[in-house]
């Protein structure tokens, strides 16, 4: 049965309920963030439009939601740290009102109930749960590529005290009907969250869920940090979806709370991020041949020299005999050009004969004396074949080298979250008469700001070490559950 979204209260406790709901604003001097929201001249369009970055057009754009719910922010940078949100301005969704997140953080509780209904999409994320007061931004588009993305942060006054609490407000990036808005956890993937992105309840103890991706900014937990009423947000994480590049796709943006209207949540998305990804550019390795090396050896052949023997020369007897002298001046040296083919060639050179001039008077008859010059024979030498030492270069061929993908750590919490002895319907009976009444209702509501200054264990229902208008809400719950067999709020 779709759960009612109002209920008859005793004067009591509407009196308190009032309280839960009011919007503490003590801010002074200038704000860090500055947001303008659709009760002024920005439009819806206007909103896609701040959005959507290169390669994408879009159409058909439509909200649904109360006009305070969506808007604009600036100064997203200044809010402290060193990059405040991590981006300086774009659109902002909210649960409540864009203007609660204007800091400095002064509530732990910032609320605007805009009673408005929630959205069908959202309630099955958190069924058996029903959501309130959404805020959907949704618009055609056609992207030039098969893949987008963009940027966002998380933020909620949930945080800490309602981690793990079963108050885990929604939001989600429907593209193509497929949420984007995921990140890895101990028991899978699921919706960003709190419950989802935390540093545990209380703030710094386990069990956590990806407390690398969280900022704290509590006011119970040593805040505030950054000058925003947000007690919590995200670091920027990023959407990326596929889709169907040259048509038509269809992006539904949404936000609400879950279970009740109360404890503001919002998104920030970074102006001009829903885009196309950039390709990544291809080195392209120029090949270079490696060369063959060719021991091409140098032949160097010693031509063989064969000596010819002299015509006898008649000499006087008184005349010296004349002394033969062969010169042997040509070496050459033949280099093929083909490989491992020798031609030796025999070269034969002849020797001059040299005779010395004769002074003396020939008087007598000449003996006729055959004079010989011993006949010298140089054996025919083996050819050397030297090979050159050919020292081989090595172009090596150019690999790219691409930098390898390093996967952000997801952080696993340990430890199991501690059962409680009794049930929060349990320690709603606050009369001690075995049932939950509006008489235990008006208990608490009458007692709600003394509890708060004074804390009494007895009225805290939630067992969160604090006495707060939750409290209040879940005797409500369990009243309404044991009087009517369903939750009327």
């Amino acid at each position: 049965m779709p759960r009612l979204r109002t209920l008859l209260l005793p004067a009591a406790l509407a009196l308190a309920a009032a309280s839960v709901f009011a919007v503490i604003s003590l801010r002074t001097g200038d704000a860090a963030v500055v947001t303008q929201d659709l009760s002024g001249p920005l439009e819806p369009v206007d909103l896609a439009n701040t959005l959507v970055g290169s390669g994408i057009t879009i159409s058909n754009v439509t909200y649904t939601g109360a006009d305070v719910a969506a808007g604009t922010f600036s100064g997203g940078t200044t809010i402290g740290g060193a990059t405040g949100i991590g981006f300086d301005s774009g659109v902002i969704l909210s649960s409540g009102s864009v203007a609660n997140v204007i800091g400095p953080n002064q509530s732990d509780s910032i609320s605007q109930d805009n009673n408005q209904p929630g959205d069908t999409a959202l309630d099955a994320l958190v069924a058996p749960d029903q959501t309130n007061d959404a805020a959907v931004l949704e618009f055609d588009f056609v992207p030039q590529s098969n893949e987008v993305l963009f940027e966002y942060v998380f933020a909620s006054d949930e945080y800490n005290e309602f981690v793990f609490q079963g108050f885990d407000d929604v939001f989600a990036f429907f593209v193509n009907g497929t949420n984007c808005a995921t990140v890895a956890t101990a028991s899978g993937q699921a919706r960003v969250s709190i419950d989802a992105i935390n540093n545990g309840n209380p703030f710094g103890t386990t069990p956590n869920s990806n407390p690398h991706l969280y900022i704290n900014n509590d006011l119970d937990d040593g805040g505030p940090f950054y000058d925003t009423e947000m007690d919590g947000f995200t670091v920027v994480l990023t959407c990326r979806s596929a889709v169907n590049a040259g048509t038509t796709n269809h992006i539904k943006l949404a936000i609400a709370d879950t279970s009740d209207y109360i404890y503001d949540s919002v998104v920030f998305l970074k102006a001009g991020s829903f885009t196309i990804p950039t390709p990544t550019p291809t080195n392209t390795p120029t090949r270079t041949p490696t060369p063959t090396v060719t021991n091409t050896p140098t032949n160097t052949p010693t031509p063989t020299q064969t000596p010819t023997q002299p015509a006898a020369t008649h000499t006087p007897t008184s005349t010296p005999t004349p002394t033969q002298t062969s010169v042997n001046t040509a070496t050459p040296t033949n280099t093929p050009t083909s490989t491992q083919t020798t031609s030796a060639p025999t070269h034969t050179p002849t020797p001059t004969a040299t005779t010395a001039p004769s002074t003396a008077t020939v008087t007598h008859t000449p003996t006729n004396t055959a004079t010989t010059a011993p006949s010298t024979a140089t054996p025919t030498p083996t050819a050397t074949l030297a090979v050159p030492t050919s020292t081989p270069t090595h172009t090596p061929t150019h690999t790219p080298t691409q930098a390898p993908y390093t996967a952000t750590p997801t952080r696993t919490p340990t430890g199991t979250p501690t059962t409680p002895p009794q049930t929060a319907c349990d320690r709603a009976d606050l009369n001690g008469d075995g049932r939950v009444s509006t008489l235990d209702i008006v208990h608490i509501a009458t007692k709600l700001g003394q509890l708060k200054k004074n804390p009494d264990p007895r009225y805290d229902v939630n067992a969160d070490g604090k006495v707060d208008a939750r409290d209040l809400v879940r005797v409500v719950k369990c009243r309404n559950e044991e009087k009517h067999g369903f939750n009327l709020l």
